[in-house]
């Protein structure tokens, strides 16, 4: 039990009142200072306050804003005020960029190259922002502008690898595989591990018709990254190309085991069993063709013809692809039989009318301006 006086606590005594203890003398305040305040109203110890009421918490010095010239209570100057001119905050510019960035990850890449222009138009010599938009605009098709905006992050990043691999593909995209290619070698130059850009150079120099250096490139993409299902393909389109059928196919069913899915294996895969008088295999697989991107087939009010009996009909044949492709087919229409329906019309291209032999009831004939090759997959950094 404890004793008088004692809390119970290690025999601590308790004393009589709350006051100061007796024999101190409280320190006397200095004029024009306040009283210390007593050990349950400090500030920050986290101690009930007297009085009722949540505690305020500890009181802060607001700041103030940049470019205040007041001095604060230490008497040191403020910050200096900014330059004349548009200045957004860093935190503004980096919030478009990185929402950007989100929307294209998602797939919104009209909402996220809304988001990239706010970027440029606050910080135009923002590099990163540049780049982004470019992709983003490469994406959804608009290769002029986005090979303006690849060149802008060049201008402020010269030694930018991936702005030159992908500006090397824009331009061999639109057609320009001369300068894709100067930059392309750059782009290996500056980082010879970039396995996109040994790929696109190759697939610059198969468009010059340049295959067997194209291959060279292939191959090396493939020793960089084995595992390429896009080297693959370009290698053995080059292959095709040449004339290499059995090449071509082994190429291509490496790269369909890497990616079963790739749409532009299989298109490719079908072209070089068709060129090689493989027609069993090739038309079945040429119908992946309406699943690469940007590939939609064409609307017809009448049903399509799937090779069942026409007695009594009129089956429309028209060009979906390029001369050469139309006319190494001509042969084969109809399900390769010699006679064709009762009624047929003949829809091509008004430059080449007399290629195909005429069908039977075929008698009309009209333009169909479209052109089209085995495509080379690329691959975008």
């Amino acid at each position: 039990m404890p004793g008088p006086g004692q809390d119970g606590r290690r025999g601590r005594r308790v004393p009589a009142d709350s006051g100061p203890r007796p024999g101190r003398r409280p320190h006397p305040v200095p004029p024009g200072r306040r009283p210390r305040r007593p050990r349950g109203e400090r500030r920050g110890r986290g101690v009930l306050h007297p009085g009722p009421g949540p505690h305020p918490g500890p009181r802060r010095r607001p700041r103030r804003a940049r470019g205040s010239t007041r001095p604060d209570r230490a008497g040191r100057p403020g910050r200096p005020p900014l330059p004349p001119g548009p200045h957004p905050p860093p935190d503004l510019v980096k919030a478009h960029h990185n929402l950007g960035v989100a929307l294209a990850e998602q797939g919104h890449h009209d909402q996220a190259r809304v988001s990239f222009e706010h970027a440029v138009r606050l910080q135009p010599a923002y590099a990163d922002a540049h780049f982004n938009l470019a992709n983003t605009l490469a994406h959804l098709g608009n290769k002029a502008e986005a090979a303006v905006h690849y060149r802008k992050t060049l201008e402020i990043r010269p030694d930018h690898p991936d702005a030159l691999n992908n500006l090397g593909l824009t331009l061999t995209e639109l057609g320009r595989a001369g300068e894709a290619v100067v930059l392309l070698r750059q782009a290996t130059r500056l980082r010879p591990t970039l396995v996109e850009a040994w790929n696109n150079l190759g697939l610059a120099l198969a468009d010059l018709g340049r295959f067997e250096d194209a291959k060279e490139y292939f191959e090396q993409a493939l020793k960089l990254r084995p595992s390429f299902p896009d080297a693959h393909t370009n290698l053995a389109s080059a292959n095709k190309e040449q004339g290499r059928y059995e090449e071509a196919l082994a190429g291509y069913q490496t790269s369909l085991w890497l990616k079963p899915d790739n749409p532009t294996a299989h298109w490719n895969r079908s072209l070089a069993w068709l060129q090689a008088g493989d027609y069993e295999k090739g038309w079945p697989e040429y119908e992946w063709r309406w699943r690469r991107k940007r590939a939609k087939p064409r609307a017809f009010a009448a049903p399509r013809w799937a090779g069942e009996p026409v007695d009594g009909k009129t089956v429309l044949l028209y060009a979906e692809q390029g001369s050469g492709t139309s006319s190494s087919s001509s042969g084969t229409r109809l399900g390769s039989k010699p006679a064709g329906p009762p009624g047929c019309w003949s829809r091509c291209r008004a430059s080449w009318p007399g290629c195909w032999p005429p069908a039977r009831g075929s008698t009309r004939s009209s333009p169909r301006a479209s052109r089209s090759r085995g495509s080379i997959s690329s691959a975008r950094s």
